[in-house]
């Protein structure tokens, strides 16, 4: 897996349209700010700490493609060194539909870069494995499965 190269894919979406408070405040119930108290400063990847993604879970799917990019290297990190990360699946669920319509207007290095991450996110699965089943379309995405039955495959693919 090539780590550099989903941070040098987050990097080049940052600073976020769309942080992790922003949308979280327009799925909080009529603006009640108890529910996104935590400030953000994300300019870079080094800024997002776990307590901000702990703090913000099921806020992605608000934010636009560019800014789930941003956020995929600090998610895909912190869930290889702790599978116990509660907003990977949000964040899986809210990548799916991005895949492939919005990646193809990226540049090669970018979709490899998103593949890579998704193999990344995969092969990190150990005590709480990553909803990918559910988000068929990023298994095709990562050559997974049959992509006429939407069956997955082997657990662990290796990464190309």
């Amino acid at each position: 897996m090539n780590a550099s190269a989903v941070r040098e894919l987050s990097s080049m979406f940052a600073p976020p349209r769309m942080n992790l408070r922003s949308a979280a405040r327009l799925d909080s119930p009529y603006g009640d700010d108890r529910f996104t108290s935590r400030g953000i400063n994300h300019r870079s990847v080094d800024d997002v700490t776990r307590a901000d993604l702990d703090f913000y879970p099921w806020c992605f799917s608000y934010m636009d493609f560019p800014s789930l990019l941003f956020y995929f290297y600090p998610v895909a990190s912190y869930y290889e060194s702790d599978n116990s990360l509660e907003c990977i699946n949000p964040f899986l669920y809210s990548l799916a539909p991005h895949i492939p319509s919005s990646s193809s207007s990226l540049n090669p290095v970018a979709q490899s870069a998103i593949n890579s991450g998704l193999r990344w996110v995969r092969n990190s699965c150990r005590s709480q494995p990553a909803d990918f089943d559910a988000c068929p379309i990023l298994l095709s995405a990562i050559g997974i499965g049959d992509t006429k039955s939407g069956e997955p495959g082997d657990a662990r693919e290796s990464p190309s």
